[in-house]
């Protein structure tokens, strides 16, 4: 491996006031899944031949939070942080032992957030969001992105009472966004949009392999480790590289290589500009594993999200 990718990563897990240790010295093998919607991304770290103590603070949930950051020298960023959820220990050999974290993003407040509360007639959609997030304060969450809500003043009243998740996903809906938990933030992102320019994929920018067209599914596409490409980011690849789909003998039979039939191939993009919607990392950091999967739907008529739209430094109320 050229001096170009050297790894790098950073695996800490600490205390609810923040003090921790970091184990990134260690044997890690990590999975991780982030979707772009609101279900929690969440994270497997297997970390080998712990010394007693440290596995022992583990096992007993002296710890609660885990931050991962993963990439290559000059380009090492936060791919993960999230809550634990639980552990368990094992043993590979005589001489290797192991302590298993399953960690979710987001976890606490999505699972276990309520709300009740009323708001007078007269609020906005502005008025909801501070009353969300000012819920969530206590589980370390604040507001990441954000569109331009819609300003309309409402007549009556609004009691907001059950899941705070679903009182998320009504203020998300209406207007027009998706949203979810991210590194200790709460997005909330109009559909059809990305947020970044484009990165450019390539054999020399990190790209492994052949991306592959699906039926349906989008494109999928294989690249080292890059902190920089996120659910939402525009990602650039030559249209020639793409290995497209085939249908089966079934469909073909079916017919259903015909407009509105059921088996299409994903669009592909005529510029080659996709936006990433799904995310998963593996790796190990003492072999060669060290990759992230994509899934990509074509840009087509999505935009970038305008940025001096975004109110990134939403508080609560």
């Amino acid at each position: 491996m050229s001096k170009q990718w050297l790894r790098e990563c950073s695996l800490i897990v600490a205390d609810e006031q923040g003090e921790g240790i970091d184990l990134s010295a260690l044997k890690i093998t990590f999975s991780i899944t982030r979707p772009s919607f609101a279900y929690p991304a969440t994270g497997i770290f297997k970390i080998y031949n712990l010394n007693d103590e440290t596995r022992a603070k583990i096992r007993a949930n002296e710890y609660k939070i885990l931050k991962f950051s993963a990439g290559y020298r000059g380009n090492l960023g936060q791919i993960f942080s999230g809550q634990i959820q639980y552990t368990y220990t094992g043993r590979d050999s005589p001489t290797d032992t192991y302590v298993v974290i399953q960690a979710g993003d987001g976890d606490q407040p999505y699972n276990n957030a309520v709300i009740n509360i009323t708001v007078s007639a007269g609020y906005t959609q502005e008025d909801i969001d501070r009353v969300l997030m000012r819920d969530i304060e206590k589980y370390g969450i604040v507001a990441g992105v954000r569109p331009e809500l819609n300003k309309n003043v409402a007549p009556r009243g609004k009691v907001l009472f059950g899941m705070h998740r679903d009182e998320l996903s009504i203020l998300a809906k209406q207007n027009g966004a998706e949203w979810r938990y991210e590194d200790g933030q709460c997005h909330i992102i109009p559909k059809r949009t990305y947020l970044t320019e484009a990165v450019v994929l390539t054999s020399e920018t990190g790209l492994i392999g052949t991306p592959e067209q699906t039926i349906g599914g989008g494109v999928n596409v294989k690249c080292l480790i890059n902190p920089k490409i996120r659910p939402e980011t525009l990602i650039r690849i030559d249209n020639a590289s793409i290995n497209e789909a085939g249908i089966s003998t079934g469909g073909i039979a079916r017919g259903d290589s015909s407009e509105g039939s059921l088996e299409q191939p994903a669009p592909i993009d005529a510029d080659g500009d996709y936006v990433v919607i799904n995310v998963s990392y593996f790796g190990d950091t003492r072999e060669t594993t060290y990759y992230m999967e994509l899934i990509c739907v074509a840009k087509s008529d999505q935009t970038l999200l305008n940025m001096s739209a975004i109110q990134a430094d939403v508080r609560p109320a």
